[in-house]
């Protein structure tokens, strides 16, 4: 950035709180260009009018070797070290005041500007990246799917889907089957499967199931095998369902019975599909396509 675009608005007091880790090496170059070499008049306080004047009243003048090279460089090295809280541009000035080096100031001034503005923009930034991290962690605790995610963060409304395919784990590749079928043309349903389309890492998987049944998914297609009926938590989000569809009024569960077996009372007195993996049964996908249009 030339020197003539700096912002003449940025503070450059006693009162700078900028820390002086954020000196560019442009600045700290100048700074010992002027304040290396040894002077022989004292400020008025009796302090050295160089880098040993600073050292003193950054009290780090301990640490470093008289006769060493680039002792300025050392200086502020030390004082960020050894002293950070004093460690600021502030304070910088108030030191160079007070060893009366005030010509050292007017020649860096204006790098001392651009730092304090480069500072300040860098902890901008970091607010930013922060606000938004914390964005999308609220994001993540929100979302239920994996499509949620990108949804919550970029601002859209969250998916809402047809019907939500339930059936046993050993029942996979029959799942498969059905949503593949369904979420294809003609159909082109929204279909959510657990084992899919969850977000990994979710507790109390459950509950977000009922959440998710509850709010944004208009159908429970269950694929009825004795498998199904041995898990607990297919039993609990058919039951749920069932509590849903009396609250509103309005059918939610579409079974398909895909084995020989015997029904068990709560669902025997839904009108059920039959699925026959031998047959070419093109009425049944008309009609599990028509039960999720009601």
């Amino acid at each position: 950035m030339p020197l003539s675009d700096i912002p003449i608005d940025v503070d450059t007091s006693s009162s700078n709180q900028t820390p002086l880790d954020a000196l560019s090496v442009e600045t700290r170059n100048q700074l010992a260009k002027m304040l290396n070499r040894k002077t022989f008049i004292r400020s008025e306080g009796s302090y050295q009018r160089d880098w040993r004047g600073i050292a003193q009243l950054a009290d780090v003048y301990n640490f470093i070797d008289d006769n060493v090279g680039m002792p300025m460089n050392l200086v502020i090295a030390h004082w960020i070290e050894k002293k950070k809280e004093t460690a600021t541009v502030g304070k910088l000035q108030e030191f160079l005041g007070i060893i009366d080096r005030w010509d050292v100031f007017e020649d860096i001034k204006e790098n001392l500007a651009r730092d304090t503005a480069n500072y300040k923009a860098r902890l901008e930034n970091l607010e930013k990246a922060v606000v938004l991290e914390q964005k999308e962690r609220a994001s993540s605790a929100n979302a239920l799917t994996i499509g949620d995610v990108e949804c919550l963060q970029n601002g859209v409304p969250l998916p809402k889907y047809h019907a939500l395919v339930l059936y046993a784990k050993e029942d996979n590749e029959l799942g498969k089957k059905i949503i593949i079928n369904l979420e294809s043309a003609p159909h082109s349903f929204k279909l959510f499967c657990r084992y899919r389309d969850m977000l990994p890492g979710k507790l109390f998987e459950l509950n977000q199931l009922s959440k998710l049944m509850e709010t944004r998914c208009n159908k429970l297609i269950i694929l009825l095998t004795n498998e199904f009926l041995r898990s607990p938590e297919n039993i609990f989000l058919v039951h749920y369902t069932q509590k849903l569809q009396s609250q509103y009024d309005f059918r939610k569960i579409v079974p398909i019975v895909c084995s020989e077996m015997k029904i068990p009372p709560t669902l025997d007195i839904y009108t059920h599909l039959k699925y026959d993996h031998e047959s070419t049964n093109l009425n049944f996908w008309g009609r599990l396509a028509s039960s999720l249009k009601l």
